[in-house]
């Protein structure tokens, strides 16, 4: 499959396949060429000027108009040269119907310099759908707002009806890393918080907002007890298992400090995770952990991944206060956690029970 970002040259793949595919199985929505979240009064009266048999035509010439003026953006997906599915995704503040005049529910805790990508519609080929298209397109837009300098993505996922199913269901979000700002009467409003390009860079390493697409990658970690048995997890024997201990991992509404929880990433395959669960937001302190595969140990990732984790906390958070443990028969976690600047606090005896093992827990704070 190969997603391209609509342009003034792929007018007629837009129009063909909004006109022959994408509602193939629901007429009652061919002909919107995807306008509505741009429409206003004057585009009505124009509309009303037209003759019945010529507003289908009519809607097509804005369309194209505003495809021409970089108005009407996102991106399109192919399947053997031909358009399978659509997604509308712009700057929030595009969206006529978005506005702060018109909605002012969704600007409430919008800061004025904040930028913000908005997904407003998907649609995908009936014939293909459940097929992960939209998945894709959901990544290729959050990749794409992340190196242009977004703060996050935002949608609004409808409560309920399948004819509005064109906002991509709140499962979809979800599983992407998105979570929920807000409940409104009729919709949500989700984000998927971007920080740094949504991934902090190594020499060797990338660093990803850690969400449910990762579960199945998990077991390599949580499946093994050499991992496992310093930490407070138990062993875990199934995807579905990683997958339900994630979910329990990762936050269940958006508390507006973006991600805490990461993906390592060495040549795009996950060789472990790392992060800082907040503990305090007000005075900002937050824990720290890593875990990495064992075929992976001995190679400094654990470092320059938790370095790189480190420089991005008090670039958010100057005054930050991190906490870390380490077990006392844990040599290569107390090298790190040297290494990186953490000091002693204290060393609580029998402090870590888990596992079958009962030992000493060193504890350790970072300040700036």
């Amino acid at each position: 499959m190969e997603i391209k970002r609509l342009s003034p040259e792929l007018i007629n793949d837009y129009i063909n396949y909004l006109e022959n595919s994408a509602f193939s199985d629901n007429e009652d929505w061919a002909g919107c060429y995807c306008l509505y979240y741009h429409w206003n009064d004057a585009l009505e009266a124009e509309c009303n000027e037209c003759a019945s048999s010529d507003v289908l035509n009519h809607r097509r010439s804005l369309a194209i108009r505003f495809i021409q003026e970089g108005k009407l953006q996102g991106y399109l997906a192919y399947v053997n040269g031909s358009v399978v599915g659509w997604c509308n995704a712009n700057d929030k503040a595009s969206f006529e119907t978005l506005s702060k005049e018109k909605r002012p529910d969704l600007w409430e805790d919008t800061l004025p310099t904040t930028k913000v990508k908005s997904i407003v519609c998907f649609t995908i080929a009936p014939e293909l759908r459940r097929k992960g298209i939209a998945s894709q397109l959901l990544n290729r837009i959050c990749s794409d707002a992340a190196a242009e300098g977004y703060s996050y993505v935002e949608a609004y996922p409808w409560k309920g009806g399948a004819n509005r199913d064109y906002h991509g269901p709140y499962s979809l979000y979800e599983k992407h890393g998105f979570l929920l700002n807000k409940e409104l009467e009729q919709e949500a409003i989700v984000r998927k918080y971007l920080c740094v390009s949504n991934m902090i860079r190594t020499e060797r390493l990338e660093l990803v907002a850690l969400d449910e697409s990762f579960s199945e990658d998990l077991l390599q970690l949580w499946g093994d007890y050499d991992v496992i048995k310093y930490t407070y997890n138990t062993l875990l024997k199934s995807p579905e298992e990683c997958r339900n201990r994630l979910l329990d991992m990762l936050p269940k509404r958006n508390d507006n400090c973006g991600p805490s929880k990461f993906a390592i990433l060495l040549k795009g395959k996950l060789i472990g995770i790392i992060g800082y669960p907040v503990l305090d937001n007000d005075n900002f302190k937050c824990g720290f952990f890593y875990q990495l595969i064992k075929s992976c140990w001995g190679n400094g990732y654990a470092y320059e991944a938790a370095n790189a984790l480190i420089s991005y906390i008090f670039q958010l958070h100057p005054n930050a206060t991190i906490l870390a443990d380490a077990v006392i028969v844990n040599p290569a976690s107390i090298k790190i956690l040297n290494k990186l600047g953490f000091i002693q606090t204290d060393i609580q005896e029998k402090g870590f029970t888990n596992n079958g093992i009962e030992q000493a827990l060193i504890h350790y704070e970072m300040h700036r």
